[in-house]
């Protein structure tokens, strides 16, 4: 029944959300819904051309804006690679 309070600089709030129909249909996710690539380098495990990043990766990292930042330098080396 006791009151705390913190201060913050930042609240962050996601709503439960649901993987969309069409990258699983199309064959480039795993079994949790979400796109199937590999973590060092963001290229898709299967197909070669195709790069994700971001919230919809299966990725081992926090699902943030921060997070998609940080992945954009290694997605951008990596596709010019490709390229």
């Amino acid at each position: 029944g006791k009151t705390i309070e913190k201060d913050f600089n930042q609240l962050v709030i996601h709503p439960p959300a649901k993987p969309w129909n069409e990258p699983k249909e199309a064959g480039l996710t795993d079994s949790s819904g979400l796109i199937d690539v590999n973590p060092y380098t963001l290229q898709h495990k299967k197909y070669e051309n195709i790069f994700a990043f971001g919230s919809g990766t299966n990725i081992p990292t926090t699902r943030s804006a921060y997070a998609t930042q940080a992945q954009t330098g290694i997605i951008k080396h990596n596709v010019l690679q490709y390229l």
